[in-house]
């Protein structure tokens, strides 16, 4: 989805802090690699109200290449509305959890299409 099909997917066991995730300069795994990038998933918030649900993620993708500093970052909030969601009601929990990970996945989907963007080309004055 991010354009990196000579990259290798690795899942981390253990989740970061959001500190550690926004402070660390460098790479946040120790790789050498000469392909590497992070997709980090700093925030899920389940947001309820009047108007409905939605699903709101905030991920963050660095592009190292070969470098110890990123070549490329990009940041942003991605957000789906959920239908009809209601996990508090017997028997809606599996509808509830399908539609997350539909939310999810379509969040992800948001966010690999707007970080994949060619970068806008700086204004001068």
């Amino acid at each position: 989805m991010l354009a990196h099909p000579d990259h290798r997917l690795i899942l981390h066991d253990a989740a970061l802090t959001s500190r550690e995730i926004r402070t660390t300069a460098g790479r946040l795994a120790a790789s050498a690699s000469p392909c590497y990038a992070e997709l980090v998933v700093d925030d899920v918030v389940l947001q309820q109200g009047v108007a409905g649900a939605s699903l709101n993620i905030l991920f963050r993708y660095r592009d190292f290449g070969p470098d110890a500093a990123p070549r490329r970052s990009f940041v942003g909030w991605t957000q789906t509305r959920l239908q009809s969601f209601s996990p508090d009601r017997a028997g809606e929990r599996d509808a509830a959890m399908l539609q997350l990970r539909r939310a999810y996945r379509e969040n992800l989907g948001q966010f690999a299409q707007a970080a994949t963007r060619p970068p806008r080309a700086h204004r001068h004055n």
